[in-house]
Order: structure tokens, then sequence, then C-alpha cells
């Protein structure tokens, strides 16, 4: 049975592939695959109406299947039997392609034997596969400096959001994520400026555990660049002469792209990471309506900073 249910889900996966089906045929291209399977049909039409289960089938990198297949089964357990959430996850693996990532994962021999140059993607010193949240580090920049640094804390939300994830499938973990259960990533993201520091110590140990001997990122110069040198910016105040707002305009703008280049470069480590464990380049998500809704807040804040800047203050009084 489980065979049969990860062939279907393989064959769902190729037919979404060839014939670009969008999500919302989803239903029913399973109603046609499916005819074989009556009692686990409603099931299946549950599944595929779900959230997560769209977004993996159509953008989630591989060495991120596993925590989205994990986050899918937490929210069908409680909804069906033991024997429906095995057939299910028999389906999910077919329709993710995850069997050789879970042969790996369990140690097999012989996939060992077929890939004998392909990096495990099993946890190492105890972690689980994409142990760290990838983004592109240009893209990153680039937001950041255009939404005035509002960017990051959605960045940073993200980034330890996925640190409590992994925790949360995780069979064992190393003495500094212990606690990676209890992250609340929303202040996380608050408190950013100082959580870099983490996060700077984590791709720090993370790229020596894996080989890369490397001596960066260094936490606390990450963490002066990214939350005090910002505050000077504080210090620049327009005066009479458009010249030297110009001048002063283009100091602020300057030490803002200094600043968010950390997280930036931070981002550019851990995906070097991301690529050691996994053996491919990291997959970046693309961006939604959140990534759009902090860049376009983040904008206006900017846009009306330009204007403070340089305009005159007698030119605003009168």
């Amino acid at each position: 049975m489980s065979n049969e249910l990860f062939n279907a889900g393989l064959a769902f996966r190729q037919a979404i592939q060839s014939r670009q089906i969008p999500p919302h045929q989803f239903g029913a291209l399973l109603q046609d695959i499916c005819t074989d399977q009556p009692g686990l049909k409603p099931a299946l039409l549950d599944l595929s109406a779900r959230q997560v289960f769209r977004e993996i089938m159509l953008q989630e990198p591989p060495t991120q299947k596993i925590l989205a297949k994990d986050r899918l089964l937490s929210e069908l357990r409680p909804l069906y039997r033991d024997e429906i959430v095995a057939q299910l996850t028999a389906f999910i693996d077919g329709a993710l392609d995850l069997k050789t990532i879970d042969h790996i994962a369990s140690g097999s021999q012989a996939t060992n034997e077929r890939s004998p140059h392909k990096p495990r993607q099993q946890a190492i010193a105890g972690l689980a596969p994409g142990s760290f949240y990838a983004d592109n580090p240009s893209r990153l920049l680039l937001l950041s400096v255009l939404s005035f640094g509002v960017y990051t804390f959605l960045w940073s939300y993200r980034h330890w959001r996925h640190y409590k994830r992994v925790a949360a499938m995780s069979q064992s973990l190393t003495a500094l994520r212990k606690n990676d259960g209890s992250i609340l990533p929303f202040w996380s993201a608050l408190f950013g400026g100082f959580y870099i520091i983490g996060a700077a110590r984590r791709i720090r140990l993370r790229l020596n555990e894996l080989g890369l001997n490397s001596d960066e990122p260094r936490p606390w110069l990450v963490f002066i660049l990214y939350s005090l040198i910002p505050s000077l910016i504080n210090l620049l105040q327009a005066s009479e002469s458009v010249l030297t707002n110009i001048v002063l305009l283009a100091v602020s703008i300057a030490i803002v792209i200094v600043a968010y280049i950390q997280p930036a470069r931070l981002q550019k480590l851990a995906n070097q990471a991301l690529e050691k464990e996994s053996g491919e380049r990291p997959q970046f998500r693309s961006l939604n309506a959140w990534d759009w809704l902090f860049v376009i807040s983040g904008g206006i804040f900017l846009f009306f900073y330009i204007i403070g800047m340089l305009v005159p203050p007698s030119w605003l009084g009168s």
C-alpha cells in the first residue's frame, strides 16, 4: 500500500510539473490519479487544499522539504487515525520526491552506494537538514536599504522562526540550540539588533562544524556595525544649504548601506553552510505580500526622510 501511494504521489508531482497545473486544480488532479483509493480520497482532497502543501509543491527548496513535511503532518495528525496519517505520509513522500532524502537520513547503505559522492543530508551535530533560513543576500541588502531597515525585521523573524522549526523536528540538539523550541520569533525580530549577535555566533560555529574553518563573522563587530553605527544618523541635521544637505543625505545612505550589509553577509555565510549540508545551492523563495508590505512601509518612511534631509528647515516653516 505504501509503495502504491508513494507512486501515486510521484505521478501527482510529475503531472503538476509537466502540465503546470495551478494549485486550485490539485483536487481535480487527485480525483483522476487516486481512483483506486476511495477510502483515502477525502483525506487526500483535504491535503490538496491545505496552504502548506500547495506552497511546498510549488516553491519549497529541497533542503527545506522535510521541515515543511513535518509542519504539514502536525496539522494532519489531530484529524486522522494513525493508519490514515501513515498513508498520507507515503503519498506526501512521493509528491515531494523525498524517498532519496529519507534513505540518506536513515543511513541507507544502498543509497550511499548509488551516490558515493553526495554529502549526507542527515543532521550534522544533531541538526536537521536546512539548519539555516535560506534567502538571497543581494536581494536582502537591496530591500533593506530601500525600506530604510524595516525589511530586516521580517528577515530576523524568519531567521529565528526557522531555528524553532528545526528544533521541532530534530532528534537531538547541540548545547547552543537546546532551547530553540522555546524561541518566540516576534521578540527575536523586535530586538533583532541584539539577536544578531546570536545569529552570527551560530553561523560561525556551524561553518566550523562543517569543516569550512571560518573566522567570520565576528559577532560583536556585526553588532557594532548593524546596531550602533546607524545611531550616528541622528546626529545629522538638515541645514539651510541644499548642497550641504545633499552631502549629509549621502553620508546617511552610506551609513545605512554599511549597517545592512551585515545581515546580507550573515545570509551569504548561512547559504554556504546550507550548500555544504545538502550538496546543492539553496533555492530562494519568491517575494510575497508580507515582503512587499514591509518594503513599501519602509519605503514611505525613507521618502519622507529624504525630503526632510534635503529641504532647508526654513522652507518647511514658511
